[in-house]
């Protein structure tokens, strides 16, 4: 898929606060979702503040974010 065009999209960067980051719903639609966005170029500069109800470590979120989106998004990620 194409990027973009330039002028299309928010102007500014943008900051999403994502309640239940470690949910059924956030797992299959909504971190896959704004992965999708963000990878068009849609949501340049966007940050997401996960907020969950769990008590988990950054990198065990990270961790189930990517776990997501390998299995519910479709896009690939790019290795890194």
């Amino acid at each position: 898929m194409a990027k973009i065009s330039a002028g299309v999209g928010p102007q500014f960067p943008q900051v999403v606060v994502l309640f239940g980051a470690t949910g059924d719903l956030a797992r299959r639609k909504l971190l896959p979702g704004l992965f999708h966005l963000a990878s068009a170029g849609f949501i340049p500069g966007c940050r997401i503040i996960a907020v969950a109800l769990d008590d988990i470590h950054i990198d065990d979120f990270r961790r189930t974010a990517r776990g997501a989106l390998d299995e519910f998004s479709s896009r690939k990620v790019a290795q890194t």
